[in-house]
């Protein structure tokens, strides 16, 4: 490995990277932190053939690129954000546009315990696509959470070492 790549590495390790700092932006404005995001990864599809004759394993082609939908996950808080953005690509909007729909850029960054941005994956053409809010019960003392499922097709990936 050249000493540039160690260096860069070591820079990277050295600036706290832990799961729980990240936070998410649309075209460029934050809307917020989150507790939890589940959903980033990228899988390809395989095809088998079997081939007459060959009968010891079939053979295994790569054919497309997938990514599961990404969730987001957060207490409630007093800004009406990701359930305005839901409501601009769906209900009224929605119809109001001819039902095209938007469909956004949306940024997940990786934040060191600093505040230092370390890596941000870009999620291409996405738009909400499911909203859930709390389960609200008398006989639990949960934090009131709110859900946010989002669509996509695919991602890029920036380290900023």
């Amino acid at each position: 490995m050249p000493i540039g790549n160690f260096l860069k590495d070591q820079l990277f390790i050295n600036d706290n990277v832990t799961a729980a700092n990240f936070m998410v932006e649309v075209n460029a404005l934050t809307i917020g932190r989150f507790s939890e995001l589940e959903g980033l990864q990228m899988e390809i599809e395989i095809e088998e053939y079997s081939e007459g004759g060959v009968n010891d394993a079939p053979h295994r082609f790569p054919t497309r690129l997938t990514w599961p939908n990404i969730v987001l996950k957060r207490g409630i808080t007093n800004d009406n954000n990701l359930f305005d953005w839901f409501d601009a690509v769906a209900g009224q909007r929605f119809a109001q546009s001819g039902l095209s729909g938007n469909r956004d850029t949306v940024a997940i960054s990786l934040i060191s315990t600093t505040g230092k941005r370390l890596r941000t994956w870009t999620l291409l053409k996405a738009y909400p696509v499911r909203w859930t809010g709390p389960t609200l019960s008398a006989s639990e003392d949960a934090i009131a959470m709110e859900e946010l499922e989002l669509v996509h097709e695919g991602f890029t990936s920036v380290t900023f070492v």
